[in-house]
């Protein structure tokens, strides 16, 4: 069912979607209170810390093709390995990641190897690459390098590299103001604060194309969502109502 269609269902009509609207001056600002997703707080021993930016995400679906063949007859000089190339690209999707720094992450999620058998040697993989970062060059330069090492490995090999982008999503820097709203109420309620970009998507990525949006960050036992061991204390959601609540008064009275 479309989404137009489902409009339809609930008694709306599309074609007026427009006039649901907000006009920019009927929101003065948007601040979201939600829980880190990660374990920086935890490790830095603070229930709560200033979302300095929403990172941006390239997803890429990505393949290895070279030559299947019998895992006992073929000597291992006159190989064309699809899985073993996938393997050292992915150690250098983790090094270069790491290397450069910056708040930046990579994944390889997905990994299917073809024909798939004990006894053959894999002519084909196929895998994902889901990278990310809180600012948009530096993440754009990082997908650079490493789609220019999988060619180099591919060539090397004697196999081919191809990789097809499906997803794109820009970094949404917070508002500056709003941070230091945030960080002051913070630094009040648990004598200080940390700055970090949120890894995950969030509403204000897209209310931040209209009006200026901020994020407060809550410690999650172990950095785990999504998931039934989700866990926060009563003690960090207090501080985190404390300080939100105080930003809100403070950001209302301006």
């Amino acid at each position: 069912m479309s989404v137009a269609q489902a409009l339809v269902n609930a008694g709306l009509d599309p074609a007026r979607i427009a006039h649901a609207a907000r006009h920019p001056r009927d929101i003065a600002a948007y601040l979201e209170l939600h829980i880190e997703q990660g374990p920086c707080l935890e490790q830095a021993g603070l229930a709560l810390g200033v979302v300095e930016a929403i990172n941006g995400a390239r997803r890429l679906n990505c393949r290895f093709t070279g030559e299947a063949g019998h895992a006992g007859t073929v000597p291992m000089l006159h190989r064309k390995d699809a899985l073993a190339a996938a393997a050292e690209w992915m150690m250098q999707v983790e090094n270069l990641t790491r290397q450069r720094g910056g708040n930046l992450v990579a994944t390889v999620g997905t990994l299917r190897c073809a024909p798939g058998a004990v006894n053959v040697i894999p002519g084909e993989v196929q895998l994902t690459l889901d990278i990310r970062g809180p600012q948009d060059a530096p993440l754009t330069a990082l997908l650079e390098e490493l789609l220019g090492q999988a060619q180099a490995i591919a060539g090397r090999r004697q196999l081919s590299f191809a990789a097809e982008e499906y997803y794109r999503i820009a970094a949404t820097a917070c508002d500056s103001h709003l941070q230091a709203v945030l960080s002051e109420a913070v630094v009040a309620v648990q004598g200080r604060s940390l700055t970090l970009p949120s890894g995950a998507g969030h509403d204000a990525i897209a209310i931040a194309e209209r009006w200026p949006s901020a994020m407060l960050f809550v410690r999650c036992l172990g950095g785990v969502s999504h998931h039934p061991a989700e866990s926060v204390t009563a003690a960090d959601v207090g501080l985190a109502i404390d300080a939100f609540s105080r930003a809100v008064e403070k950001v209302a009275d301006a």
